[in-house]
């Protein structure tokens, strides 16, 4: 049985390839170009506001608030609300760390607990340069707790070391040129 579009002629063999088709005629028609703002009342181009995704209609649609007037109350929101802000910061802290460390102990394997070694300890007296480096991916071990503190205080077994030496070595290196690029600077 064939099946045929009524609004372009288009013929079809399966009723689904004809209802999807027929549904595609829905998305078709003419939207504004412009439109209000909720917030400053001023009429802009659709291209000034941010868009959210609708999965009935399988589309983006245009926000009540422009561009600006959304990331203006979400400034206010974030004041008035610390809460929230902590929140978000701990959420990318904690992606951050589980991006950068791998998500296990490069030692024993631990994915339950895991701490953030530095190979560089803390221990430059220029804060701002501390800051550039300190936490950066390549000073940056993922160990579990107990062989963070046995690191720490250099009391890994050689075959524990062994399987992080790489990084030491490529921290280290790193480590040497930003001395001799600051030599100004005494660590």
């Amino acid at each position: 049985m064939q099946y045929c579009c009524d609004q372009c002629d288009k013929s079809f063999e399966k009723i689904k390839s004809y209802t999807n088709h027929r549904r595609s005629h829905r998305f078709k028609k003419d939207y504004p170009t412009e439109k209000y703002c909720s917030d400053c009342k001023s009429k802009k181009s659709i291209d000034k506001f941010s868009k959210h995704w609708n999965k009935k209609a399988n589309r983006y649609y245009p926000s009540s608030y422009c561009k600006k007037c959304t990331s203006l109350r979400s400034d206010i929101y974030r004041k008035e609300h610390p809460e929230w802000n902590k929140r978000v910061l701990k959420e990318s802290y904690s992606k951050w760390k589980k991006r950068v460390s791998g998500e296990i102990c490069l030692i024993c394997g631990e994915s339950r607990i895991l701490d953030m070694a530095h190979i560089i300890p803390r221990k430059s007296k220029n804060r701002a340069l501390r800051l550039k480096w300190w936490n950066q991916s390549w000073n940056i071990l993922g160990l579990c707790p107990n062989h963070h503190r046995l690191f720490d205080n250099n009391k890994l077994t050689s075959e524990e070391y062994i399987k992080i030496k790489d990084k030491i070595i490529e921290a280290n290196k790193i480590y040497a040129k930003i001395q001799r690029d600051n030599a100004s600077v005494h660590f």
